[in-house]
């Protein structure tokens, strides 16, 4: 398990809450962790999983593992201020 999917986890202690609800459509938890103030720690961890997966991707297709034409993973569900897919 990753430090941002582990609730208990020091960065994900509600010391970093910001008194604020995450950013994220449709969730009212506590928005802060230690990674970022602005998404709760499940939304978080969500985040940060697409974006390691979508930098391995490109790892791997820079490596010539995956062709170049292919697409990185799509990201689940809708994270504010990113693109939709």
């Amino acid at each position: 398990m990753e430090p941002s999917q582990d609730p208990n986890h020091p960065m994900n202690a509600s010391r970093y809450h910001t008194g604020k609800k995450c950013i994220e459509k449709g969730c009212d938890k506590p928005a802060g962790t230690g990674w970022s103030p602005f998404w709760c720690q499940p939304c978080n961890a969500k985040r940060l999983t697409h974006v390691s997966d979508v930098l391995q991707h490109e790892v791997d297709r820079h490596a010539g593992k995956v062709p170049q034409t292919s697409e990185p993973p799509k990201r689940p569900g809708s994270f504010a201020g990113s693109a939709s897919s």
